[in-house]
């Protein structure tokens, strides 16, 4: 699978497997595979469950890569959020049908600047901890950030 490919479930599965057990390899961390391990976590804990997961785990990760300073909170949370929204707005779907769909529909890179300026999502503050949009509301609220 090529960070543009749509994953079979095989592949969905053994992503995820590894992003949590610290073994996938580097390379294969991509922004659409963090977008997929999301989506899958939100699917199996909902998004406050997610959240809290994928913030430890992306860290984690991070960490079993010798990379201690790669994590960025407020980003996570961002794309917990969007990927929760677009979760729920296809909840009849499959999760794999909805994992070859997203990437192309809601994964463009720069997708957090509509919830927030590039100052304030680049900043050390935002990098640090959780930072609130100052554009527009994210999707979704989490009530362990209230």
């Amino acid at each position: 699978m090529t960070q543009t490919d749509a994953p079979t479930a095989a592949e969905l599965s053994d992503l995820v497997a590894g992003f949590r057990a610290c073994t996938l390899p580097k390379e294969r961390w991509t922004h659409e595979a963090h977008l997929w391990t999301t989506l899958v976590t939100v699917r199996e804990l909902g998004p406050e469950g997610a959240l809290a997961t994928m913030r430890s785990g992306i860290d984690r990760y991070n960490r079993s890569l010798g990379n201690t300073s790669g994590y960025h909170d407020t980003l996570t949370i961002t794309w917990v959020a969007i990927v929760a929204a677009y979760s729920a707005e296809r909840s009849v779907e499959s999760t794999l049908d909805v994992a070859r769909t997203l990437p192309g529909d809601i994964g463009q890179r720069d997708r957090p600047l509509q919830y927030y300026t590039r100052e304030r999502m680049m900043s050390d503050a935002a990098r640090a901890g959780w930072v609130p949009p100052d554009v527009t509301p994210l999707p979704i609220t989490f009530a362990a950030l209230e």
